[in-house]
């Protein structure tokens, strides 16, 4: 019985044997191979999107200034783990033992262990350096530099703050379009924002991701 390959792409042409051959351009033939999962599997997968979903949720609304927290052996040790760990299961719950299970594995849990590390962390910090009964609440300013959009997008618009800790915030359309259309003057652009201070603990407190419109304003040095 004559076995024919699958052709994709330009014409070839067949070989004395009646077997199709690749075009005289060297193009290669190549035959698709699904990649397919156990029902375990697809239950870890599941899961690693759970996990994320949970990562995103963690995020905390408020800005830690001071103290500064560093993280970056928990985060890396912890997406190293979640990518090792989703890595192994990948391969062995993928049928056929394809590659490219074991590297969508890996990469849903490298983002898990990211994401899991660095919002889990900084909602643990903030708990404990800011206990309710030592925390106070005030209004300030803080000196912003020019507007921006994020990369390609008509959607978000960010300042970032001028001072020793720069802190990058996301503010409303309307507040976007004031800094385009208004010259400080002799005055500087500023962000009026709500703090919070415990001891020498310092946050930021927004309750969303985007400051509400009207947050920046021209201020005005101290005479």
């Amino acid at each position: 019985m004559t076995r024919h390959l699958t052709r994709h792409g330009g014409a070839g042409h067949a070989g004395a044997n009646g077997v199709e051959s690749p075009s005289d351009t060297g193009e290669t033939m190549w035959r698709s191979y699904p990649i397919r999962f156990t029902a375990l599997g697809w239950v870890c997968i599941g899961l690693a999107f759970v996990m994320l979903a949970v990562g995103v949720f963690l995020q905390p609304d408020d800005i830690e200034l001071t103290p500064v927290h560093d993280h970056h052996l928990v985060v890396w040790a912890a997406s190293a783990a979640g990518a090792a760990i989703l890595a192994v299961i990948g391969f062995s719950q993928t049928l056929a033992k394809r590659w490219g299970g074991v590297y969508l594995f890996a990469l849903l849990g490298a983002g898990d262990g990211w994401l899991l590390a660095t919002e889990g962390a900084a909602r643990l910090d903030m708990q404990a350096d800011f206990p309710a009964a030592a925390t106070r609440t005030f209004n300030g300013t803080m000196a912003v530099d020019h507007a921006n959009t994020a990369a390609r997008s008509t959607t978000s618009w960010n300042v970032e703050t001028v001072g020793r800790v720069p802190v990058k915030l996301a503010i409303s359309r309307a507040d976007y379009v004031f800094m385009r259309t208004h010259a400080a003057g002799d005055g500087y652009f500023c962000a009026q924002l709500t703090f919070q201070n415990a001891g020498q603990a310092v946050r930021i407190v927004r309750g969303a991701q985007v400051l509400p419109a009207g947050t920046i304003a021209i201020c005005h040095a101290a005479s």
